[in-house]
């Protein structure tokens, strides 16, 4: 549902033809930004954000930057 929401398709949660061709265009870059962004709202609105949210975003800022890597943005 995250990559559809990047996508700007309707999250369905299935990873049929609309979503693999929309995929398949789109910027790598940009999606994974969108992902990472996802990711930072949904830890941010949690209760237990103001304790354990440095941590999260700690987690968030290595995984993005190794996926990065992985697509040399």
């Amino acid at each position: 549902k995250t990559l559809q929401g990047a996508l700007s398709l309707p999250e369905d949660g299935v990873f049929g033809p609309a979503t693999a061709a929309r995929l398949a265009a789109a910027n790598p870059g940009a999606v994974l930004s969108a992902i990472v962004q996802a990711r930072a709202d949904f830890y941010r609105a949690s209760p237990k954000f103001p304790r354990f949210g440095d941590g999260w975003l700690n987690r968030l800022d290595r995984t993005r930057a190794i996926a990065a890597s992985l697509i040399d943005v």
